[in-house]
């Protein structure tokens, strides 16, 4: 499954590293492609083994906040 999620508060690139280390450490994630420019994060994942709010806590535990798309 894909889930596209928005961010606010990335302010460099180190930020995009950060959110994709982040999400790729959760049981379930395949891969994260976060993009600095569009201030979003597009993750493929197992929805039986990951859900978007548990996507989304991580993304808060980072530091940054994620909002709805």
């Amino acid at each position: 499954m894909k889930t596209v999620i928005r961010i606010d508060g990335m302010r460099c690139a180190s930020c995009v590293i950060s959110v994709d280390d982040t999400l790729e450490a959760l049981d379930g994630v395949h891969s994260s492609k976060t993009s600095y420019a569009r201030s979003l994060v597009k993750i493929d994942h197992d929805p039986d083994r990951v859900n978007a709010q548990r996507l989304q806590d991580a993304i808060s535990r980072a530091g940054y906040q994620p909002r709805a798309s």
